[in-house]
């Protein structure tokens, strides 16, 4: 059974979040591992953005989520944003970034916001059928075009 649950209510996996956002997403040229793993463990929050959501299958860490209170430095008038989904390789096409995605909009809800956004360079289909509206086109801090989408609570 795959579960969704605050990275705050279990520590001992940050490490491995951390390693796949590092993987996926980290310019290696700014940041180290050990920059990624002090940064999670700042988001161990279950009350106040940036916080992390984890998904467990039994107690093996299967895929992640952060909720942040910016995640483009171009957009910085939009606020709060969902971001670094990611499900582990052998887990995907189960459902699982829709479950986190979904705890991420409940979550939301309940620290008193009314919208949510992401940004996503080639998803936006996925999101679309969501329910997720679009907003704009943008570049990020390095050029890269980039989709903004909105999720109205």
């Amino acid at each position: 059974m795959k579960k969704i649950e605050y990275l705050a209510d279990h520590p001992e996996h940050i490490n491995t979040v951390a390693e796949w956002i590092y993987d996926q997403w980290t310019d290696k040229n700014k940041k180290t591992l050990s920059d990624v793993i002090e940064s999670f463990k700042k988001r161990c929050k279950k009350d106040e953005i940036p916080l992390t959501l984890i998904a467990l299958s039994d107690s093996t860490c299967v895929g992640t989520v952060t909720l942040y209170e910016n995640d483009l430095e171009t957009r910085k008038d939009l606020k709060p944003w969902l971001g670094s989904l990611y499900v582990e390789s052998s887990y995907r096409r189960q459902g699982i970034g829709g479950k986190l995605t979904q705890k991420s909009i409940d979550v939301t809800r309940q620290l008193g916001f009314n919208k949510l956004y992401l940004r996503t360079e080639d998803k936006a289909d996925y999101y679309s059928k969501r329910g997720w509206d679009f907003v704009s086109y943008a570049h990020d801090e390095k050029g890269v075009k980039t989709q903004v989408f909105k999720y109205q609570l």
